[in-house]
């Protein structure tokens, strides 16, 4: 089955509480509850509460966790789950206790201010806003009502995204198909509420079309390349930064050209893509970068170009990849136990889902792309048995249509995902290093 959590982040204002006695149809809205908190920024965090009973309240007041000292929380992501507090600050203006003839009038706002400390981990932060209410109706009755039993998240986000990485994850206008598609790390920053560059252009995302985690021997950029790049311009790595290593799929691509023949043993390219994987996170740690991951190859015979199949040689091969990765990650971890752990995304869930059920992910088709960038490409519509669509046709899988529909192609070129195929990804990625982000507090 596709992961349920494939959709966009939910925002915006939710209605905490039905009916609560037969006078009034509701209560108390929270607003703004989904909310950005920079990584160790030790900014506050307001809360809106407003009175949508319909009457005034009378000795309105928060108990339980608001009129404690302090609040627990969670944040969960990038390897690290705990459980701390934070405190409340004494510049709420929220009527914590009201009593006499004072009213938290009918459509009134008040704040609760909440200082959590410096958070240094990234993830989704859920916090416990307050767990119950007092107040008198209009009739005069005694109220005691739940607001909400996790009535927050909060996402802690980093104050960059830096991406190393080949076709799939280059945005730069060499990369022809990020000219009518919206590439995976577009979506991920969108969704972090960050905003990227190319590398050329003075960003973070340093990715080229073609580039290998092996030295490359060809016209292509390698991973070295892009780290050395990246060095030359920073000395020092900005701790609260996020640093995503995607590389290793032109790799294995190689052996797909005629009369190449195939690694023996796979070791042979596999080890040392990864191992050259494992030196630029070592480098991106000596230079002080504090939250890094590596997301593996999943399953690339799914391309369409390799054959589009779970079970090949490309398949056999990403496996092997997948395998010395999560090791030499392990390693890592255990060789460095003072500095965070390195996250390594598994994405291979995430494509057996598809070869499964993409129907039920939304997608008509996983086979064929919806360009034609070979003779042997076409675009199998629901309303023609088959027809070639020029390459920068505004089809149903690229353009500006980045989300999921009835009729939603996963590739967009032999070798190159749609944008609802990159939506996919994001999706799949967000769910292991921000788990939560996708749904409803």
């Amino acid at each position: 089955m596709c992961n349920p959590n494939f959709k966009q982040l939910i925002t915006g204002v939710a209605l905490l509480c039905g009916i609560i006695t037969q006078t009034l149809a509701a209560d108390l809205n929270l607003l703004n509850k989904n909310q950005t908190y920079p990584v160790g920024s030790g900014n506050k965090i307001t809360y809106t509460i407003q009175n949508v009973s319909g009457a005034d309240m009378k000795n309105f007041y928060l108990s339980n966790s608001l009129n404690s000292p302090s609040l627990p929380y969670t944040v969960s992501g990038l390897g690290q789950v705990y459980q701390a507090t934070a405190k409340i600050d004494s510049a709420t203006t929220c009527p914590l206790s009201l009593h006499g003839a004072q009213v938290f009038t009918n459509g009134a706002s008040c704040q609760v201010v909440i200082n959590p400390g410096t958070i240094n981990a990234l993830g989704v932060f859920s916090l416990n806003v307050a767990t119950s209410y007092n107040y008198v109706d209009v009739n005069g009755v005694a109220q005691h009502k739940p607001l909400s039993a996790n009535a927050s998240k909060v996402v802690i986000v980093p104050s960059q995204l830096y991406v190393f990485g080949d076709g799939f994850s280059d945005i730069s206008n060499i990369n022809l198909a990020s000219r009518y598609v919206t590439l995976w790390d577009t979506d991920f920053a969108n969704d972090l509420g960050l905003s990227i560059t190319p590398a050329m252009s003075g960003g973070t995302i340093y990715a080229e079309t073609g580039a290998t985690a092996t030295t490359s021997t060809g016209p292509y950029y390698d991973l070295a390349f892009l780290m050395s790049a990246f060095m030359a311009t920073h000395p020092v790595a900005d701790p609260n930064a996020l640093y995503i290593i995607w590389m290793g799929g032109a790799d294995l691509v190689h052996y797909a050209a005629p009369g190449v023949p195939a690694p023996n043993p796979y070791e042979s390219v596999t080890v040392p893509a990864t191992n050259n994987i494992m030196t630029a996170v070592a480098n991106l740690q000596a230079l002080g970068a504090k939250h890094i991951a590596v997301i593996n190859l999943g399953n690339i015979g799914i391309l369409p170009r390799l054959g589009g199949s779970a079970d090949n040689l490309f398949s056999a091969l990403s496996a092997n990849f997948n395998m010395y990765l999560a090791q030499d990650m392990t390693n890592l971890n255990a060789a460095n136990p003072s500095l965070p752990p390195i996250d390594t995304v598994d994405l291979t869930p995430a494509i057996n889902n598809l070869f499964t059920g993409y129907q039920s992910c939304g997608f008509v088709n996983i086979n064929y792309p919806c360009t034609a960038l070979s003779p042997n490409a076409y675009c199998i519509a629901t309303s023609q048995a088959s027809a070639i669509v020029p390459f920068n046709h505004p089809t149903l899988c690229n353009g500006s249509n980045i989300g999921l529909s009835p009729t939603a192609y996963f590739f967009y070129s032999p070798q190159d995902p749609s944008s609802a195929g990159h939506k996919y990804l994001s999706i799949a990625i967000e769910n292991q290093l921000y788990p939560g982000l996708n749904s409803e507090p």
